[in-house]
């Protein structure tokens, strides 16, 4: 029945292009060969295809446009950002909220010694305040150990350090075709007749119909789908720790400090510097920072 059916249609395609031809030429033929390979499967599964890449062409471009300018927002920003800093000030004072009576000093050098009475006392001094040095440091012990001795004076603190860092990422590509194809042939066959008769004779007919149906259907798709994921993953692990380690100690400059009080908001560690030229410094503000305070 198949090839009946190849038959039947190649007879069909081949009386089209002789009539076609009959009746415009040579260019009228070539017009129903064209539409006959356009027509067909292969031809419309490529222009699925040319279409599919065309639309992925368009996206792939109108992303780089967006992350161009989504780039440009954010180097406009940080630069603004700079700007704003540049106008900021990055030395504030250190007050005392405890409002201490008296004042222990550990460590330090003759050079830093100075320095802090230097800057404390001279305000002090010049505001009619007393001023009282007792005793300087004990002489002859190594760096290390008044390292060590600070840090265990300062004391340890829980602290949240991160342990391990994951990242993972993954992209799934997915892409499918199908095709089907439909034939649907109908065969019609009626027959009929009719008798009558009168006064004046009689009459007899017949009548019969023959008809029949053909019908073809092609379906192709393509589908295509990508998928990206990303996930990021941050542990944490709680350890009892120094507050300051002995190392951040020992690299502090000769005019460094750390002040360690007991005030109202509870007890506060700050570092800070003592060198009396830190007044001439740019961007310096005349009150103490609201975040040490």
């Amino acid at each position: 029945m198949t090839a009946r059916k190849n038959r039947g249609t190649g007879c069909l395609l081949l009386l089209a292009g002789i009539v076609a031809y009959a009746a415009d030429g040579p260019s009228a033929v070539v017009i129903v060969v064209v539409l006959m390979a356009a027509t067909s499967p292969a031809a419309r599964l490529s222009a699925v295809r040319r279409r599919l890449e065309a639309a992925r062409t368009r996206a792939q471009r109108d992303y780089e446009q967006r992350r161009r300018a989504w780039q440009r927002r954010i180097d406009a920003h940080h630069a603004q950002h700079l700007r704003h800093n540049d106008t900021l000030d990055t030395w504030f004072p250190l007050s005392l909220a405890s409002g201490p009576s008296r004042i222990d000093v550990f460590g330090g050098t003759g050079n830093g010694w100075a320095s802090l009475l230097a800057t404390v006392g001279g305000p002090l001094l010049g505001g009619g305040a007393p001023l009282v040095v007792l005793g300087p440091h004990p002489a002859g012990r190594r760096p290390r150990t008044h390292a060590k001795a600070a840090a265990q004076f300062i004391g340890q603190e829980y602290k949240f350090l991160v342990n391990q860092l994951t990242r993972q990422t993954g992209e799934t590509l997915t892409e499918g075709r199908g095709s089907s194809y439909g034939y649907q042939r109908g065969v019609s066959d009626t027959d009929g007749s009719n008798r009558g008769g009168g006064t004046s004779g009689s009459s007899w007919g017949s009548s019969r119909s023959f008809s029949t149906s053909l019908s073809r259907g092609w379906q192709d798709s393509t589908n295509t789908s990508t998928a990206r994921s990303t996930t990021t993953g941050e542990n944490l692990s709680r350890v009892y720790e120094f507050a300051i380690e002995p190392t951040q100690l020992q690299a502090l400059p000769a005019t460094g400090l750390v002040l360690v009080e007991t005030g109202p908001a509870g007890r506060r560690v700050v570092f800070g510097d003592c060198n009396p030229g830190d007044n001439f410094l740019p961007r310096l503000s005349a009150r103490p920072r609201a975040s040490l305070t």
